[in-house]
C-alpha cells in the first residue's frame, strides 16, 4: 500500500497519487534511503560496541598479565631473600594479600587430595570420594580451609601489629602484612612440594609436610618477624620479654579463636577430616 505524502490518499499502486496527483515514487524511495541509513547506523553502533568491549577486555588481560609478572618477580626475589620485606614492607601490599591467598587456596586443595588419598588407601584401593565418603565437595574442602588459614593469618598480623606498637614501633598494618607476606614464599614453596606428594601417594611424607607448612606460617614465622621488629629500634622493653609477651598474647586470641570455630560449622568440617589427615 502506497501513500501520498501530500494528501495522505493511499493507494495499491502507481508513481502518482490519483486525488492530488503528486508523485508518491520519491517518498517510497525516501523510505527506502531512510531504511537503509538507519540499518548503516546501526551497524557502525553495534561495531563500535563490540570494539569497545574487546578493548576493555584486551586492557583487563593486559592487566593481569602485568600484576602475574609483577608478582612472579615478587615471589622469586621473597623466594631467595625472604627479609627483604623488612625494606619494602607496605609497598608490596598487594603481592602480599595475593601470597596469602595463594597459600590459603593451595592448602585447601592440598588437604582436598590429601583426605581423598586417605580415603582410598582406607577403602582397600577403591575410588571412593570425599563427597560419596564425607558428603564434602571440593569446593566446600577449599572454601572452609581458605577461611579458617586466611583468619588464622589475620590474627598473626593483628598481634603483630599490636606488639610492634606496644615496644615502641611506629608501623602500620599494611606494613605488617607486607613483611609476613614477603616471608610466606618460601611457605608457599613447600605447600607445592607437599601437594606435589599427595599427588604420588606419599600420604605419610605429605601429611608431615603438611603440618610443618602450617606451623611455619602461623607459629614459627612469627615468632622471626617480632624479634626482628622488636630488635630494630630502641624498646620500651627488654627484647626477651617482648617475645614473650608476643607467644602469651598470640595464644590467648588464637586459643579463642579456636573455640569459636569448634562451635561453627567450620569445627564441624574439620572434626571430619581430622580422621582421615
Amino acid at each position: 500500500m502506497l501513500k501520498c505524502s501530500t494528501c495522505g490518499t493511499e493507494q495499491e499502486s502507481g508513481k502518482f497519487c490519483g486525488k492530488c496527483g503528486n508523485s508518491i515514487t520519491e517518498q517510497v524511495e525516501s523510505s527506502e534511503q531512510t531504511t537503509s541509513k538507519q540499518n548503516e547506523a546501526a551497524a557502525t553502533t553495534s561495531s563500535a560496541v563490540q570494539s569497545n568491549q574487546k578493548t576493555t577486555q584486551n586492557e583487563s588481560i593486559e592487566k593481569v598479565k602485568i600484576q602475574s609478572r609483577q608478582y612472579w618477580s615478587y615471589f622469586i626475589k621473597n623466594l631467595k631473600n625472604p627479609s627483604h620485606g623488612f625494606k619494602e614492607k607496605g609497598q608490596q601490599f598487594i603481592n602480599a594479600i595475593i601470597s596469602m591467598a595463594i597459600l590459603s587456596i593451595l592448602l585447601g586443595i592440598t588437604v582436598y587430595y590429601g583426605v581423598s588419598q586417605s580415603i582410598k588407601a582406607a577403602s582397600g584401593g577403591f575410588s571412593s570420594t570425599v563427597e560419596e565418603v564425607l558428603g564434602i565437595s571440593l569446593f566446600s574442602v577449599i572454601f572452609y580451609v581458605f577461611i579458617f588459614v586466611a583468619a588464622s593469618m589475620l590474627i598473626v598480623e593483628v598481634v603483630l601489629l599490636m606488639m610492634s606498637r606496644f615496644v615502641n614501633q611506629n608501623i602500620s598494618f599494611k606494613d605488617i602484612v607486607g613483611i609476613y607476606g614477603a616471608h610466606l614464599s618460601p611457605v608457599i614453596s613447600l605447600a607445592a612440594v607437599t601437594f606435589l606428594f599427595y599427588l604420588l601417594s606419599a600420604n605419610i611424607t605429605a601429611s608431615i609436610m603438611l603440618v610443618i607448612v602450617y606451623i611455619l606460617a602461623i607459629f614459627i614465622m612469627p615468632l622471626y618477624i617480632i624479634c626482628k621488629l622488636i630488635n630494630e629500634q630502641p624498646q620500651k622493653i627488654d627484647a626477651f620479654y617482648g617475645y614473650i609477651i608476643y607467644i602469651v598474647a598470640f595464644t590467648i586470641v588464637y586459643y579463642i579463636f579456636i573455640m569459636v570455630v569448634i562451635d561453627t560449622a567450620l569445627g564441624r568440617f574439620i572434626d571430619s577430616l581430622e580422621y582421615y589427615l
